[in-house]
C-alpha cells in the first residue's frame, strides 16, 4: 500500500481542548485498571477450590499456551481504531479480523483434540502426566477465546473511533460483576475441578465483555459515513492485511521480553528473591504504567494537524509525569510498603525488597509515553513494519541489559528487571521516532 501524505501537518483545523482529551482518556485508563481486577477474581476463586495448587498450575499453563495462539487477535482493536473510517472500512476490517480468528482457532484444534496436545504440554512444556488432563480440559475451553477476543476488539474499536470510551468502562464493570456472580455459582457446584472454574470464569468474562461491546457499538454504526473522510479511497481487504501482518510480528516478538528478564534474574545471587520481588514490583507498577498504553489511541482519534498533535503530546506527557511521580513516592516513602502489605497482602520481608524496585520504574511511564505517541503516528500513517522493527529493538535491548547486569551487578536483584524493561522501551521509542519523524512537521 502506498504511503499517504503525512497526516500530521502544519494546518490547524480545530481547537482541541484538554477537557475533551480527558473525557476520552479517563474511561480507557479506568477500564484498563479494572481489567487487572479480573485476574484477582479468577485466582481467588481457584484458591478456594479443592487442590488449589493443581488448579492454579493447570490454569496458568493452559492460558500461557492459549495466549500464543490468541495473541494475533489482540491487535484487532488497534487495527480497527486505526482503519475505521467509513462503512466500507468496517466491512473489510471485519473480513481480515475474521480470517485471523479462524486461523487462530484452526491452529488450536490439533493441540486440543489430538495426541499432539500431549506432545506440546508434556514433552515440550514439561507438564507432569498427572497435571495434563486438567490442563487439556482448560485448553479445550479456551478454543473460543480467539473468537471472543476478536469480537471484543472489533467493536471496542468502533466505540473508540466514535469517542464513546465511557462504554468501555461500563462494560468492564459489568463484566466484573458477572464474574463475581458466576464465581459463587461455580463454587457451589460439586465435581467441577478448580482449573475449570478459572477457565469458565475467563471465558465468561471475555465473552460478556465482547457481547456488551457489540451491543453498545452497534448503536453508533449508523454514524459512520458512506464515503471515506481520511483519504481519497476506502480501506480494502489488501490494505488491512498489509497493515495488520506486521502487528502480528510485533506481538510475537514481545512474548520474548518477560522470559528474557526472568532468565537474567535467574542468574543473580538470590534468584528466588529476585524473581519474586520483581514480580510483585512489576504487578504493582503496572497498575499505573498500564494507563500509558492508551496514548496511541488518543493519537489515532484526535491528531488531525500540528496543533492537535502538540496538544495530545502535552496531555500525554502530563499523565506520564503524574504516574512517574506516584511511583517515585511509592518507592521512597512508607506508602509503597504499606500498599504492598496492607492492600495487596505481600509479606513484610518481600515487600521491603519489592518497594525498592518500584522506584526504579518511575522512568517507565515517561519513556512509554514517547513510545505510544510515535507508535500512534506510525499507525496513523500505516507504517506498521516500523512498529515491528521497534519492538525487535526493544526485546533485544531487554535481553542484553538483563544478561549484562545479572553478570556485572548481580547484587541489584529485581532492579535489573525494571532497568531492562525501561531500557527496552527507550530503544523502541528511539527507533519509532527516527523512522517516523518525517511524518511530523516540526
Amino acid at each position: 500500500m502506498a504511503h499517504a501524505k503525512p497526516v500530521v501537518s502544519e494546518v490547524t483545523a480545530g481547537r482541541l481542548n484538554y477537557g475533551e482529551l480527558t473525557a476520552f482518556f479517563l474511561p480507557l485508563a479506568l477500564s484498563a485498571m479494572l481489567m487487572m481486577s479480573s485476574h484477582s477474581i479468577m485466582s481467588s476463586a481457584m484458591a478456594r477450590t479443592a487442590e488449589a495448587e493443581i488448579a492454579l498450575a493447570a490454569f496458568a499453563v493452559a492460558t500461557s499456551i492459549s495466549m500464543m495462539f490468541e495473541s494475533p487477535c489482540y491487535n484487532i482493536r488497534r487495527m480497527a481504531t486505526a482503519l475505521f473510517d467509513d462503512k466500507t472500512s468496517l466491512k473489510n476490517v471485519m473480513v481480515v479480523g475474521a480470517g485471523v480468528v479462524v486461523a487462530s482457532v484452526t491452529l488450536m484444534i490439533p493441540v486440543a483434540f489430538t495426541g499432539f496436545g500431549r506432545t506440546v504440554f508434556v514433552k515440550w512444556v514439561g507438564v507432569s502426566p498427572e497435571l495434563f488432563p486438567e490442563v487439556i480440559k482448560c485448553f479445550r475451553l479456551f478454543i473460543i477465546l480467539p473468537l471472543l477476543s476478536g469480537i471484543r476488539g472489533y467493536f471496542q474499536g468502533m466505540l473508540i473511533v466514535r469517542k464513546k470510551t465511557f462504554w468501555l468502562t461500563i462494560n468492564v464493570s459489568i463484566r466484573l460483576a458477572i464474574m463475581l456472580i458466576v464465581t459463587q455459582l461455580l463454587l457451589s457446584l460439586e465435581g467441577l475441578s478448580g482449573g475449570m472454574v478459572g477457565a469458565i470464569l475467563l471465558v465468561t468474562g471475555i465473552g460478556s465483555e465482547a457481547i456488551l461491546a457489540c451491543i453498545t457499538a452497534l448503536l453508533y454504526k449508523k454514524d459512520f459515513p458512506d464515503q471515506p473522510t481520511r483519504s481519497k479511497r476506502s480501506i480494502t481487504v489488501r490494505d488491512a492485511l498489509i497493515f495488520y501482518i506486521p502487528l502480528i510480528g510485533a506481538t510475537f516478538v514481545q512474548t520474548f521480553s518477560r522470559p528474557g528478564i526472568n532468565a537474567g534474574l535467574a542468574r543473580v545471587a538470590n534468584p528466588e528473591q529476585a524473581l519474586a520481588s520483581y514480580q510483585v514490583a512489576y504487578s504493582f507498577a503496572m497498575i499505573f504504567i498500564v494507563l500509558l498504553y492508551s496514548v496511541h489511541q488518543i493519537v489515532l482519534v484526535f491528531v488531525k494537524d500540528k496543533y492537535s498533535f502538540n496538544k495530545v503530546v502535552r496531555f500525554a506527557v502530563l499523565v506520564s509525569l503524574l504516574m512517574a511521580f506516584i511511583l517515585i513516592v511509592c518507592g521512597i516513602t512508607p506508602i509503597g510498603k504499606w500498599a504492598l502489605t496492607s492492600i495487596i497482602g505481600v509479606e513484610d520481608s518481600l515487600a521491603t525488597v519489592s518497594v525498592r524496585i518500584i522506584g526504579w520504574y518511575a522512568l517507565m511511564p515517561v519513556v512509554l509515553c514517547g513510545v505510544e505517541i510515535f507508535s500512534g503516528v506510525l499507525l496513523l500513517n500505516k507504517r506498521t513494519p516500523t512498529i515491528t522493527l521497534a519492538k525487535i529493538g526493544n526485546v533485544l535491548t531487554v535481553v542484553a541489559i538483563a544478561t549484562g547486569l545479572s553478570a556485572a551487578l548481580p547484587s541489584l536483584g529485581g532492579i535489573i528487571g525494571a532497568l531492562s524493561m525501561t531500557a527496552g522501551a527507550f530503544t523502541e521509542m528511539v527507533i519509532a521516532f527516527v523512522r517516523g519523524r518525517d511524518l511530523i512537521s516540526f
